[in-house]
């Protein structure tokens, strides 16, 4: 079905039958640029601070309060 020298995937292998690196076994590179990274932190960074912000807030009005 595949010839000596191949796994079940077709895969080349040596001669511990371990499969040799394949081309079509390296995952693609991508580039991040600054520009992407400052703007996903800024997506995730000022939801999360608004979030912790909004749930410390009453504690610290609580404590001092302001009428009195």
């Amino acid at each position: 079905m595949h010839g000596e020298g191949a796994d079940s995937a077709g895969r080349p292998v040596d001669e511990h039958c371990v499969a040799r690196l394949d081309l079509r076994d390296i995952p693609h590179h991508f580039e991040i640029r600054q520009t992407f990274v400052l703007i996903s932190m800024a997506l995730v960074g000022i939801p999360a601070l608004m979030i912790w912000v909004s749930m410390t807030t009453p504690c610290l009005l609580h404590d001092h309060p302001v009428g009195k």
